[in-house]
């Protein structure tokens, strides 16, 4: 595979554009993700399974926890366009930020179908009021640069993974489906933010990857992959012990029961 280097096109100050090419027919494109500690741009990760599955890679990074909406949008947005139309199809992969940005450049690239995990609507207080977590994070967040009701696409076919324990992340995948009408909900309640932490922890996260290459991605399998990890996830019964303590005390001191058994024996 292509080493970073090799693979980067452009870079300005706020964005860099990374393809790795190894001759196929498909294009999978992935957003860089938040990080609470970022300290300017990290090196894209190509997947080996989008590679073997004959996918190249498009990868968009950013230097700051801005959605990736400043003022080098639109010339990243026109150069992805421009090698999205040399492939004969397009799929998307983001993580919470990386998801709104899967939304956000699918029109531009033509995308047939998405798997997003959390992905957010907007971050701009009017536009959603009730996401407090990325105030300092929208403080420069252009509304209509970052609008994705004008940049709909209505048969874009796919899946968001969010926890229903989260009801902001909920809220931002109601809003997102209602302009993306054919991307699915998978709801993987207890999965945390992003929803596959439970996968992640019990090692079968690998399942995204192998999904984001399918057109569309399987909501059966990824639910299914969740729920067949999630009663021995110390993790997963923790979250629902917090969940249950406001109003069912008898079964949240079960489920806190439940969670130390399954740390015990992991």
């Amino acid at each position: 595979m292509m080493t970073a280097e090799d693979a980067l096109i452009w870079g300005g100050e706020r964005l860099r554009l990374y393809h790795f090419r190894n001759g196929g027919s498909r294009l999978i494109v992935s957003f860089d993700f938040r990080q609470t500690d970022r300290k300017g741009f990290n090196p894209p990760d190509p997947s080996k399974t989008f590679a073997e599955a004959g996918f190249d890679q498009l990868s968009l990074r950013v230097a700051r926890n801005d959605w990736f909406i400043n003022q080098e949008t639109e010339t990243a947005e026109a150069l992805m366009a421009g090698i999205a139309a040399n492939y004969d199809a397009v799929q998307m992969i983001g993580y919470s930020m990386g998801g709104y940005g899967a939304f956000r450049f699918a029109k531009a690239v033509g995308a047939r179908a998405v798997l997003a995990i959390s992905p957010q609507f907007s971050i701009h207080p009017k536009i959603v009021p009730f996401e407090k977590r990325y105030h300092e994070d929208a403080s420069d967040f252009d509304p209509d640069l970052g609008d994705l009701t004008s940049r709909a696409v209505p048969d874009l076919a796919g899946v968001m993974l969010v926890d229903t324990l989260r009801p902001r992340d909920l809220r931002h995948a109601r809003m997102l489906q209602a302009v993306f009408p054919n991307v699915q909900i998978a709801r993987l309640m207890g999965g945390g933010h992003p929803a596959t932490e439970v996968m992640a922890k019990a090692g079968v996260a690998s399942i995204i990857t192998r999904e984001a290459v399918n057109t569309p991605p399987s909501l059966a399998a990824l639910t299914g992959m969740h729920r067949s990890v999630r009663r021995g996830s110390p993790l997963y019964l923790g979250r629902l012990a917090k969940a249950a303590s406001t109003g069912h005390l008898t079964w949240a001191t079960d489920l806190e029961r439940m969670a130390r058994a399954a740390k015990a024996v992991n």
